[in-house]
């Protein structure tokens, strides 16, 4: 079945998304479908169901930086997903200031949610801390396998205060409206020593066994809706049972490090929530 514009918009009502919205969005364009018009609909389907109120967000990372420490603001296009790059093309769009983890913005509410700054992307002063304030809705387009989940989830672990997780300075120089100049920025890094992996999959399927997610089809591809607000009360929720809830660790070494701190729970994890031999090949420790 080939994918329109408007069948889309449909689907996304359907979903649950309102005019006047902010939707993140973290997509997988191949698991839609064909669709006419190709990524260009798909956002186009996004912005028609919002309507001029409303507030469409995707990722605009450029993780090239943290290895060549340069930025140009207006001219460097997200590294990642197709989606992404539509949004941050077009006329009008905002994004906000990180060299390495800005986020794209586009209708109502762009502006506002640009300006928040912080020198870490997932910050208690950036967007993410917005969004979450103002309701802000995650739109998950994939299986839990094959879309980058969000991102809003390394936010909730900066809130929560992991202990798996140092923050790394990045200086390097930053080009904004054509003028340069240097500045230092800040990523939360892994803990190496412990093995930690990013494996959302399993956060995802603990979250939708939980109930946290409403389910919907958006194209051909499984869609996940939630609200910031609400993710977070679940996630806080199955972090108390499980520090370790958005990563994979070698457990030996996390329970000789962590386990004789007060208030972290050292969980024994399903052989279900582990990850994979494919995954571990293409996510080494």
């Amino acid at each position: 079945m080939v994918h329109t514009r408007h069948s889309l918009a449909l689907d996304i009502e359907r979903a649950g998304i309102r005019a006047g919205d902010t939707v993140t969005l973290h997509s997988s364009y191949r698991a839609i479908g064909e669709v006419r018009g190709g990524p260009q609909a798909v956002v186009d389907a996004f912005l028609d169901v919002l309507g001029p109120s409303g507030t469409l967000s995707t990722p605009a990372f450029t993780p090239s930086f943290y290895a060549t420490r340069r930025y140009d603001h207006d001219r460097m296009p997200p590294e990642e997903c197709v989606i992404a790059r539509e949004v941050w093309s077009r006329p009008g769009r905002k994004r906000t200031l990180h060299p390495g983890g800005s986020v794209s913005f586009f209708g109502g509410e762009a502006e506002a949610y640009a300006a928040c700054f912080d020198r870490l992307p997932f910050g208690m002063f950036s967007c993410y801390a917005r969004m979450e304030e103002r309701g802000a809705k995650i739109a998950a387009i994939g299986s839990y396998e094959n879309v980058d989940m969000p991102t809003v989830y390394h936010y909730f672990e900066i809130k929560y205060n992991v202990p798996y997780r140092s923050l790394k300075a990045f200086p390097g120089a930053i080009i904004v409206d054509g003028a340069a100049y240097e500045d230092t920025f800040y990523h939360p890094v892994r803990d190496l020593e412990i093995g930690v992996i990013n494996f959302f999959a399993k956060a995802n399927r603990r979250m939708d066994r939980a109930g946290a997610y409403d389910h919907a089809r958006i194209g051909d591809a499984q869609a996940y809706i939630v609200s910031i607000p609400r993710a977070w009360r679940y996630f806080r929720r199955l972090m108390d049972q499980d520090i370790f809830l958005l990563v994979d660790v070698d457990i030996e070494k996390a329970r000789a490090k962590f386990g004789g701190i007060q208030g972290i729970r050292m969980p024994d994890i399903p052989e279900e929530d582990r990850p994979g031999p494919e995954f571990l090949s293409r996510h080494p420790r």
